[in-house]
């Protein structure tokens, strides 16, 4: 694989450090190590995902025509397109990737426990649990790396399935939104793209054209998958998504100049239905009932807050609740292992 010496420039510079991320080490990564391990991690990721695309979603390869994926070794929660030299690259930030995998295991986790046979008060308190320390897992990681538990250690064979189908729709869907962005000529030059134009948000913000054209990429990226996959785990996947975003954006505590809020993506999203295919994909998600979406909006994560986490003891409390949730399943693998 060759990749433009240009391109390598401008993610090193755009990197603060490299990351080990099973390891959890930091490291100023050279050119020349940034190369070998872009390298290594693209053929890891890419190949796969392309046989997914073609034969569970039923995509032709023709979506990846003239786009090159790099999968870079970076912590950034983040994936982008660039043209560099003429050339249309997608860059997958690994950091993005392995986080997102996290967050997905937990959220397959709880639903597992919402399926056990005790008091319904029971059940959501544990499954509460849950959510509280993967949350506080996810965003430490933001901040000081760590190894992440490797959930699978307790899956099924069917949760570890679903597991793949969630994290290849969200990986899927990142990649052609950032396509879209070239097929839709977003990279082009613009003078007035942070000027002010009137809003069509659901929650209020200042819009713009940067946030229009994230609107625009979101459906077209939408619009590769066929319409049998939108409905079910392919939209549960992309709203899990697009609500760990908020979750980071609210991390940040600060509004994007170029990005709307993720929940404003998703009513966009969800826009393009109607009658019970829209009631039944809100039915679904469950978390998207009318009154409930101005709160994830403005939940609010200090920096100082998740800076006094102890990562340690989120990992060890969260491995005693799992292993006292799902006591026979432990024997599939070890509580330290990592993604």
């Amino acid at each position: 694989m060759e990749i433009d010496h240009q391109l390598l420039e401008y993610v090193h510079s755009t990197t603060v450090s490299g990351v080990d991320v099973e390891s959890g080490k930091l490291k100023i990564l050279s050119i020349d190590e940034l190369l070998v391990e872009t390298v290594r991690l693209t053929e890891l990721y890419i190949p796969d995902l392309r046989k997914v695309a073609k034969n569970v979603f039923g995509l032709s390869d023709d979506i990846f025509s003239d786009v090159e994926i790099l999968v870079v070794p970076s912590l950034r929660f983040y994936a982008e397109a660039v043209r560099k030299d003429g050339k249309n690259v997608v860059l997958m930030y690994h950091g993005l990737l392995y986080d997102l995998s996290f967050a997905i295991e937990v959220d397959i986790l709880q639903n597992a426990i919402r399926e056990f046979q005790m008091p319904e008060v029971l059940k959501e308190r544990a499954a509460s649990s849950i959510q509280q320390l993967g949350e506080e897992m996810f965003l430490s990681y933001l901040l000081f790396p760590f190894p992440l538990p490797h959930l699978r250690a307790v899956f099924t064979e069917e949760m570890s399935q679903r597991e793949g189908l969630m994290l290849s729709a969200i990986e899927l869907f990142v990649i052609f939104h950032e396509i879209g962005h070239i097929r839709l000529g977003h990279l082009e030059d613009s003078t007035e793209r942070l000027q002010p134009i009137p809003t069509q948000f659901y929650i209020d913000e200042p819009n713009n054209e940067l946030k229009q054209q994230e609107l625009e990429a979101d459906l077209f990226a939408i619009g590769c998958f066929s319409d049998e996959p939108k409905t079910g785990v392919f939209m549960e996947a992309i709203f899990l998504f697009l609500a760990k975003l908020s979750i980071f954006e609210s991390f940040l505590a600060t509004e994007s100049l170029d990005h709307p809020c993720a929940i404003n993506r998703l009513k966009n999203l969800l826009n393009t239905y109607s009658g019970e295919t829209r009631d039944s994909l809100i039915g679904a998600l469950g978390i998207l009932k009318e009154d409930r979406l101005d709160g994830l909006k403005f939940q609010t994560f200090h920096r100082q807050y998740i800076r006094d986490l102890d990562s340690e003891d989120s990992v060890r409390r969260f491995w005693n609740l799992v292993s006292a949730l799902f006591p026979r399943n432990l024997d599939r693998g070890s509580r330290g292992e990592t993604h």
